[in-house]
């Protein structure tokens, strides 16, 4: 009953603990997983405990007749020992691993446990009957050994192997259970006891009680000597619960510092704790052998030389005289054949301190590595490296790197976060590149291949002599009538060239002393044309090609600019002309419908050139209906666009 309050009190301890350590910081739990060596050492109260608690004696009765052998065995029955286990004194040492991850602890070792412990018999009686040697009897003479107690103290020495996990609350408060196996090393016990001695032999004295005759080995208050000896055990399994603190908060005073790699700075770590280790196994190891039976010199009770008590032998066959030894022998209790079929648990219950050598490895210092964008820029034909520009931004538009790729090899890096990036690629004479891009820490280069931009090359010649022109060249938007660019011919080649995005588009080329021409192209890739000018000659018919008006209307639409600026550049780089401007349509309609017509459309084109400050006195303009057709082949559509046109001709060089 004892020892379940004692292990009650203790889980109550345990647990109040764990609910109070809640309550404080947790600065001193290292992270991460640690290595420890642990040296530690306990003591405390050690018991062994058993039930041996009952030996055998014997009633003797007085027979009727008054002779020999005047007492006869009647009763055989169990006396109780009035026992008592006080305990004793115990310890641990022990040296092992303690590993852990974060609050999380486990380890196991090896550890010398010694045990000790005592116990007690108290007031219990041993009848034993003699007889004298020179009567033929088998019982004369009845002692009864009076025990006021008996004391046996027993040793153990154990190897044991723990294991055991754990849990750190916090800085302070820790818990572990665990189990250990133990292998008995030593063992030993010592005994002895207080008694006092009465006799009855009517022989001499009638049905009274003998007391105090030393000469007759009857004494009082005698004690006997100490009888030690050796002792074994059987193997031991153990429980054991632990429950303490950490002393590291009173002893440092401040938490460990960690230095660039994440590494604690060395320290030991000390911590006190109670502990409890209950034996789960029968450790009474008994010798069967040595439970013999002496017959002794009655032949009619036998005598068990093995028990608790070994009673003296008062009376030889060779000598006459009581009383020459009243020693009384304590043997072994847990040797004793009061100790057959008795189970013997280990508890040690007590103080532990632990020192714990922090031997976990320091971390290599290894520099991060963070992702790192890389990128290629070569041209898409050539494959040669391009200096781009390259812009990167992240998922809120917000731009974290501006890049120009090496000239040479077209490489551009760049350490980034991890994430994805949106990634803008310029370069001027080449198609944007766009796309996204994640950094990453392998080597990973994105090759990036730019397409060129249309080059558009204009060859002016003439064309009658088919020599190269320095002339004037325009390049137009086809659609918005925008201008482009702007560029003069060189002279030797005739040619100029540019890069341009992709369309259609309207050259124009002029030149003193020739009449302006132009072209359509659709720029793609690399694009070329070649336009002939024609020299200034008199009285010649030159249609304005790219000339529209809507359907039945007069007004000049504005993909027609070109045309028109074509007409302006002649008229202002030679400005001694004069020209005649004649609307013509095609054969549909009556004659005055068509000449009207014909003469609106003239006169539209009049009225822009005196819009844009050429002087009327150098222009003229009529309309001449489908008088004068260019295409009289057939009455295709093809033919008809022929005839619908605006013409002018030079009236004055």
């Amino acid at each position: 009953m004892r020892k379940k309050i004692k292990i009650s009190a203790f889980v109550v301890l345990l647990l109040c603990g764990a609910q109070i350590g809640k309550l404080q910081a947790q600065d001193y739990i290292l992270e991460g997983y640690r290595h420890n060596l642990a040296v530690w050492l306990g003591a405390g109260y050690s018991r062994l405990g058993h039930n041996i608690n009952q030996t055998t004696d014997y009633v003797f009765t007085r027979t009727d007749n008054n002779v020999p052998p005047y007492y006869q065995l009647t009763n055989v029955v169990d006396m109780p020992l009035n026992r008592k286990i006080p305990g004793g004194f115990g310890g641990l040492l022990g040296v092992g691993y303690q590993g852990s991850i974060n609050k999380f602890m486990f380890g196991g070792g090896v550890e010398l446990n010694f045990l000790n412990s005592k116990t007690t018999f108290n007031n219990f009686n041993q009848h034993i009957a003699y007889q004298y040697p020179y009567l033929n009897e088998d019982i004369n003479i009845v002692y009864n050994y009076k025990f006021s107690k008996v004391t046996d103290v027993q040793n153990a020495g154990y190897v044991n192997i723990p294991v055991n996990i754990g849990y750190r609350f916090d800085d302070l408060f820790y818990g572990m259970i665990g189990a250990k196996f133990g292998i008995n090393l030593i063992g030993f016990s010592s005994s002895k006891g207080t008694f006092s001695t009465e006799a009855q032999d009517p022989q001499f004295i009638e049905d009274e009680t003998m007391i105090n005759l030393p000469n007759h080995g009857i004494v009082n208050d005698r004690t006997t000597g100490t009888m030690s000896k050796g002792l074994k055990f059987n193997p031991n399994v153990i429980g054991s619960v632990e429950f303490g603190v950490y002393l590291d908060k009173w002893i440092y005073g401040t938490m460990q510092r960690r230095d660039r790699q994440g590494n604690y700075e060395k320290r030991n770590s000390y911590r006190v704790g109670l502990f409890l280790d209950y034996g789960f196994a029968d450790i009474h190891k008994y010798d069967i052998s040595s439970y013999t039976i002496d017959p002794g010199y009655l032949s009619n009770i036998p005598q068990v030389s093995s028990g608790l008590i070994t009673a003296p032998t008062i009376i030889t066959q060779n000598n006459v005289n009581m009383g020459l030894n009243p020693d009384i022998k304590i043997n072994q209790a847990f040797q004793a054949k009061e100790s057959w079929g008795k189970a013997v648990h280990s508890m040690l219950l007590g103080v532990k301190f632990t020192m714990l050598f922090d031997l976990t490895p320091d971390k290599e210092y290894v520099r991060p590595v963070r992702p790192r964008f890389s990128a290629k820029v070569v041209d898409s034909e050539t494959g040669n490296g391009i200096a781009a520009q390259l812009l990167l931004k992240n998922s809120q538009g917000r731009q974290v790197g501006k890049l120009t790729a090496n000239r040479k090899t077209g490489v551009a890096s760049r350490l980034l976060a991890a994430g994805t990036y949106s990634l803008d690629v310029t370069m001027n004479d080449y198609e944007p590149y766009n796309s996204d891009a994640a950094p990453s820490v392998k080597p990973d280069t994105i090759l990036i291949q730019l397409i060129h931009k249309p080059v558009l090359t204009v060859k002016v010649i003439d064309s009658e002599t088919q020599l190269p022109l320095a002339a004037d060249i325009t390049v137009n938007d086809e659609v918005e009538g925008k201008q482009i660019f702007r560029a003069t011919a060189d002279k030797t080649t005739g040619e100029t060239s540019k890069t341009i995005e992709k369309g259609n588009y309207i050259v124009l080329a002029s030149a003193q002393g020739y009449i302006s021409n132009s072209a359509n192209i659709t720029a793609s890739g690399k694009t070329s044309t070649v336009i002939q000018l024609d020299a200034i000659k008199p009285e010649v018919p030159i249609v304005l090609e790219n000339l529209f008006f809507d359907f039945d209307k007069w007004t000049i639409r504005p993909e027609s600019e070109p045309e028109l600026q074509k007409l302006h550049d002649l008229l202002t780089d030679n400005p001694t002309i004069k020209i005649h401007i004649v609307g013509h349509t095609d054969d549909r309609g009556t004659d005055a419908y068509n000449d009207n017509l014909s003469l609106h459309r003239a006169e539209s084109v009049y009225n822009e050139m005196v819009r844009r400050g050429i002087d009327k006195s150098r222009m003229t303009f009529e309309g001449k209906g489908k008088r004068v057709p260019v295409c009289t082949e057939d009455d295709s559509e093809e033919c008809r666009a022929k005839n619908r046109r605006v013409e002018f001709t030079i009236t004055e060089k």
